[in-house]
């Protein structure tokens, strides 16, 4: 897991077709992949996490409940 120091968000790990995220306010991770989520997602996502960016906000807005299920 790689450490992320924005609001809501303690860390992330990137896989080639996806990424998954430790919330906070969970000890659990969530995943999101191009299956679930869409590649363009994932890819932003990806984007936003190695930048820094405000990535709980996108998840928030465009993703939020569509992680992958077990």
């Amino acid at each position: 897991m790689q450490t992320y120091n924005s609001s809501g968000i303690r860390g992330f790990e990137l896989n080639s077709n996806s990424i998954t995220v430790w919330f906070d306010e969970t000890a659990r991770s969530v995943s999101y992949d191009y299956d679930s989520a869409g590649k363009q997602h994932i890819d932003r996502m990806k984007i936003i996490a190695v930048s820094g960016g405000d990535l709980n906000s996108y998840i928030d807005t465009h993703v939020k409940f569509r992680y992958v299920r077990d």
